[in-house]
């Protein structure tokens, strides 16, 4: 695979050796990222989830869930976090109201901006048709991912965009994503992003290997578990916040206190969390645009250590969250040691591989648990109660939680439900069948409220070694919440 992307590079770029070295870190990727296709055949089912699973933008999702018309879509928020960007702000803002598909809300936070970006915000929010929520911190909050959470404490709606101050994207962008989410299964979906420089200009070499690839070519839908065993694991495959919508969910003080600790990994830390026990889905039609123009935070980052170490520290989160191999980790740390090369050069490149945290981080095991519960058709309003309570409470205590419902889907109980928490039908394992569906999702527990109807869910478990609790409606609430902790299965 390197003598296939050197070989590529010196066709590609003869005569220029700094063209030839990124355009072959950039062809590696490319190769890579189709090696989950062609080295992961249909038996193994985490990656035939990145296969087949394809939302059609016409028809709909193919995995049996009712198809809800096009227009159909959940109102959308969007928050502009900014700081020092008045230059790029009102194009950021035009890219937003431009959109085909309007936003219900639009929130614009500045960290403290030293530049005139404050005389920008009032200029745009005092000149649109619509209230716009501005808020202008005193001092630098000193963490983006905090400003995030500001603004997502903010919005009103259920699904959330946030639009870094100095990037843009094409009209149709949310056109394009916002009707995945009729689908309750659905937590996150994001489209291609493109880089262009400060005057907006594509930059070539950077988007070459979104070209050269197959697998970002189609739309795809799958668990975030195949996704974080998968391409997501090897690398952060949104490559800016704003290349991405999502369902508003509460940030945990404890997540939100980690997440504040990292200066480049916190996104994807970020979107490891947003999507558990769900499904994300990706639309290459909704183009978005990172711009590069030396002031990036993030572009600053890779020139420090401080980069390296939390692709260490993002290795460990993603295997204890998601159980990750040794295959997708060595890509991970592979992806990082190329970024070291070229940003602080070989030696410093040395030292990381001479550190060789691949063994240290496969000996730590998934403690995260992912729990399927299931709900049948007919439920008496108490024991529906019970099941939305002990849900919410799991949820809400760091545990990754599935709702699969019996019978149709549009009468499942969203609004009562953790927006934490995905709602999938049971048409999805009666395609999949038991023991793919419980790979595909990683599932380590099932709480079955109905039994009948889990027969099939019952085997899969007996046979994957996963276990399994079978609730009955006349048990007495103390031992209900006891089987839904998993106690004595």
């Amino acid at each position: 695979m390197q003598k296939l992307a050197k070989a590529s590079a010196f066709l590609r770029h003869p005569l220029n050796a700094r063209k030839r070295k990124a355009y072959r870190a950039q062809r590696l990727e490319a190769l890579e990222l189709g090696s989950y296709i062609t080295l992961r055949p249909q038996p193994d089912p985490i990656f035939r989830a990145l296969n087949p699973q394809i939302h059609s933008p016409t028809v709909g999702p193919t995995d049996g869930h009712a198809e809800q018309p096009k227009t159909s879509h959940p109102a959308i928020s969007a928050i502009i976090p900014n700081y020092n960007h008045a230059r790029f702000l009102e194009e950021r803002v035009r890219s937003i109201l431009d959109q085909k598909l309007g936003v219900s809300e639009l929130i614009i936070l500045d960290d403290a901006s030293t530049d005139n970006s404050k005389d920008v915000i009032q200029k745009i929010a005092s000149a649109l048709p619509f209230p716009v929520t501005t808020v202008f911190n005193e001092t630098n909050s000193g963490s983006i991912f905090s400003q995030w959470n500001k603004g997502l404490n903010l919005a009103q709606n259920e699904l959330v965009w946030i639009c870094e101050s100095d990037d843009s994207c094409d009209s149709n962008f949310l056109q394009e994503l916002a009707s995945y989410f009729n689908d309750p299964s659905i937590m996150l979906a994001f489209g291609r992003v493109d880089y262009i420089d400060a005057d907006g200009n594509p930059i070539r070499e950077k988007n070459d290997h979104l070209d050269l690839s197959t697998f970002w070519r189609e739309p795809r839908i799958a668990s975030a578990y195949a996704w974080f065993n998968g391409p997501f694991g090897a690398k952060n495959v949104i490559a800016n916040v704003g290349g991405c919508i999502f369902r508003r969910q509460r940030i945990s003080s404890d997540l939100l206190s980690e997440l504040c600790t990292y200066t480049i990994c916190g996104d994807w830390f970020l979107y490891s969390n947003l999507a558990r026990g769900g499904r994300i889905a990706y639309e290459p039609g909704a183009r978005s645009y990172f711009r590069l123009h030396g002031k990036n935070s993030s572009v600053a980052a890779l020139k420090g250590a401080a980069f390296y170490e939390e692709h260490i520290r993002i290795s460990n989160a993603l295997r204890k969250h998601y159980g990750i191999q040794a295959t997708t980790l060595r890509l991970l740390l592979q992806n990082a040691w190329t970024q070291c090369t070229a940003n602080l050069g070989e030696q410093a490149a040395r030292m990381f591989a001479r550190r060789n945290p691949l063994s240290e981080i496969l000996r730590s095991k998934r403690s995260i648990q992912h729990i399927l519960i299931t709900m049948p058709e007919h439920l008496s309003l108490d024991a529906k109660t019970l099941i939305i309570r002990n849900a919410n409470e799991l949820s809400s205590g760091g545990t990754d939680v599935t709702l699969l419902v019996h019978g149709i889907l549009a009468d499942a109980p969203r609004g009562d439900f953790s927006p934490s928490i995905p709602i999938l039908s049971h048409d999805v394992l009666n395609k999949l069948g038991s023991l793919q569906f419980l790979r595909t999702f990683g599932v380590s527990l099932v709480i079955s409220n109905a039994p009948e109807a889990d027969d099939d869910l019952l085997h899969g478990c007996r046979h994957l070694g996963v276990s399994y609790s079978q609730v009955s409606s006349n048990v007495p609430e103390i031992a209900f919440n006891a089987q839904f902790r998993g106690e004595g299965c």
